[in-house]
C-alpha cells in the first residue's frame, strides 16, 4: 500500500518491501501506483522522482557528467560489505531504471545514470553486471553510432556474470545481458539479430529463470517488432495473439499494452483491416495508463498515424498529428533515434499527403521536406 510505505519510511523492512512492490507493479505495468509507492522509498535516500521530462534531462545530463569524471572503474566487494542503505539505493535506482525504459525514457534513463555510478561505487558484482548490461540499452537509444560503447559495456557485463555471491544470478545475468543485446541491436535497426538474440533471451529466462515474466515479455515484444520490421508478418500475425493469451491470463497490462500498439498495427493493416487496428490500439490505451505522455502513447500516436494513412483519411491524419506533436516534443522521446525516425517519417507522410486536401494549408510540403532533411542526417540505412 503506498499510505503504508508513506508512514513506516523509517523501518528498514518496510522500505525494502515498498521497493519491491513498486518493482512489481512497474513491471506488470501499473504505472501510477508504482509511482506512487517510489515516493516513500525515495525519501529516505534523500532522491526524488522528475517532476518533468526537462528535469529529469538535467538531471541525466549532471549523472552522465559525473560518470565521464568518475571513470568505469571498480573494486569488487562482498555485499556484506555494504550497508543496507547502499544495497538498497542501488537496488530502488535499479528498479526504476528498468521498469521505467519502455514506458517513461527520460526519467529512466536519469534514475539508470544514478543507478550506474552507485552499481559501480559499491562494487558489488552482479549489481555491476546488470547496470553494463541496462547500459547498454539505454545507450542504444543514441543508434547506430554507439555501436562501440554498447560493445564494450556488454563485454564488461559478461566478464561479471556468475562472480556475484549468488551463484543463481548466473543463468538471468547471462540471459538479461543477451536480452540487451536483442534490445540493442533492435535500436540500432539490425533486426535479425535483435530477434535471434531476444529469441535465445526468452529461452533462457523460461527454462532457467524464476520471477523472469517482464524480461520474458520485453524479449517477446523485441523479438514481434524485429519479425514486423523484417517484413515476416504471417510469423508475426501468427505470434501476436498467442502473446497476448499469455499476457491476459497473468494480469500483465504491461504486455497487453505493448503487444498492441505501434508496430503491430501493420499485421492488422497488411490483412486490410484499419478498423481492427484501431479498435485494438483504442483498448490497449484506454486500460493504460494517463501519467504523462509516455512510450506507448507514441507508439498509440504512430501506429493511428499511418492507419489514417492507409485508410485514406488525410483530413483526420493531419489533425491528429496536429493535436499531439506538441505531446511527443515535451515528451523528449524524441531523443530516442528509433523514436524519432519512426515519428518524423510519418509526420512528413502525414504532411505530404495532406497537402492536396481542398483548401490545405499552405507550407505543409515545406514541413515534410523539413522533416526529410533531418531523416537525412540520421545515421541509419
Amino acid at each position: 500500500s503506498p499510505t503504508l510505505v508513506s508512514h513506516i519510511v523509517d523501518h528498514p523492512e518496510a522500505l525494502e518491501l515498498g521497493r519491491l512492490a513498486a518493482d512489481q507493479l512497474l513491471r506488470s505495468g501499473r504505472i501510477e501506483a508504482a509511482l506512487s509507492t517510489l515516493v516513500g522509498v525515495l525519501a529516505p535516500l534523500k532522491l526524488v522522482m522528475p517532476a518533468t521530462p526537462r528535469r529529469a534531462l538535467a538531471w541525466f545530463l549532471w549523472r552522465r557528467a559525473r560518470i565521464r569524471l568518475r571513470g568505469l572503474g571498480y573494486r569488487l566487494r562482498a555485499p556484506s560489505a555494504l550497508s543496507a542503505d547502499e544495497l538498497r539505493a542501488v537496488d530502488t535506482c535499479w528498479t526504476i531504471a528498468l521498469g521505467l525504459g519502455q514506458v517513461d525514457f527520460m526519467r529512466g534513463a536519469s534514475f539508470q545514470a544514478l543507478h550506474h555510478l552507485l552499481a559501480l561505487d559499491a562494487g558489488e558484482a552482479t549489481r555491476i553486471a546488470r547496470s553494463f548490461a541496462l547500459e547498454a540499452g539505454y545507450a542504444a537509444s543514441a543508434g547506430p553510432s554507439a555501436g562501440p560503447r554498447i560493445e564494450r559495456l556488454l563485454a564488461e557485463a559478461r566478464k561479471l556474470v556468475g562472480t556475484g555471491a549468488d551463484a543463481r544470478d548466473g543463468a538471468h545475468g547471462a540471459a538479461f545481458i543477451t536480452l540487451m543485446g536483442g534490445v540493442s541491436a533492435f535500436l540500432r535497426q539490425r533486426w535479425s539479430e535483435a530477434r535471434t538474440l531476444c529469441e535465445q533471451a526468452e529461452a533462457v529466462f523460461r527454462e532457467q529463470c524464476l520471477g523472469a515474466g517482464f524480461e520474458i515479455a520485453t524479449a517477446q515484444q523485441f523479438a514481434l517488432w524485429a519479425l514486423v520490421h523484417l517484413g515476416e508478418l504471417g510469423e508475426a500475425a501468427r505470434r501476436q495473439p498467442v502473446l497476448l493469451r499469455e499476457a491476459i491470463a497473468r494480469g500483465d497490462q504491461y504486455a497487453q499494452t505493448t503487444r498492441n500498439v505501434g508496430p503491430p498495427a501493420i499485421i492488422m493493416l497488411a490483412a486490410d483491416d484499419p478498423e481492427q487496428a484501431r479498435e485494438v490500439s483504442r483498448r490497449a490505451m484506454k486500460a493504460w495508463t494517463h501519467h504523462d505522455f509516455q512510450v506507448q502513447h507514441c507508439f498509440d500516436l504512430w501506429a493511428m498515424l499511418i492507419t489514417d494513412l492507409y485508410a485514406g483519411d488525410r483530413a483526420s491524419a493531419l489533425a491528429r498529428l496536429g493535436s499531439h506533436w506538441s505531446f511527443v516534443e515535451d515528451s523528449l522521446l524524441l531523443r530516442v533515434q528509433f523514436i524519432r525516425v519512426q515519428m518524423l517519417q510519418a509526420g512528413a507522410r502525414v504532411r505530404l499527403a495532406a497537402s492536396s486536401l481542398p483548401g490545405a494549408e499552405a507550407g505543409l510540403v515545406e514541413a515534410a521536406l523539413a522533416d526529410a532533411r533531418r531523416l537525412q542526417r540520421e545515421d541509419v540505412a
